[in-house]
């Protein structure tokens, strides 16, 4: 027989930041106010960094077109969206943890910490939400 159960259907998403920030805990589960901002300003985010003017004529769906723009960022341009970036995951999760404790991971640990957020948001990719 076939069952959903609620309370077993996703896994919460646990973090331990030690020893770059003295935080964890359990990232509360996101409205869907919050998953909405977070993938409608994810997709945007190139855009939003650089301004609509320096990717006028380019189709940001295009792999071609996003190297074109990717080859004339400037560290700047890469600071922008790295706070972008740190600024969705952080909301998404509800500030648990904040901004600033996922700002204190290093560079590659942050990116595994954004990699390990997106793929909790689409549990239906991991695994089949049924229990047996």
């Amino acid at each position: 027989m076939t069952k959903f159960d609620a309370s077993k259907a996703v896994e919460p998403l646990d973090y331990d930041f030690k020893p770059y920030a003295d935080v964890a805990g359990t990232v509360p589960e996101p409205t869907d106010d919050q998953v909405a901002e977070f993938y409608g300003n994810l997709g945007h985010q190139l855009k939003r960094a650089l301004g609509e003017d320096r990717l006028e004529g380019l189709d940001v769906t295009d792999p071609v077109d996003v190297s074109k723009v990717f080859a004339t960022l400037d560290s700047e341009d890469h600071r922008k969206m790295y706070d972008q970036l740190l600024e969705l995951h952080a909301n998404v999760c509800g500030g648990q943890p904040d901004r600033d404790a996922i700002a204190a991971l290093p560079f590659r640990l942050r990116r595994a910490w954004y990699g390990m957020v997106q793929g909790w948001l689409r549990p239906e990719s991991s695994r089949p939400a049924t229990d047996d």
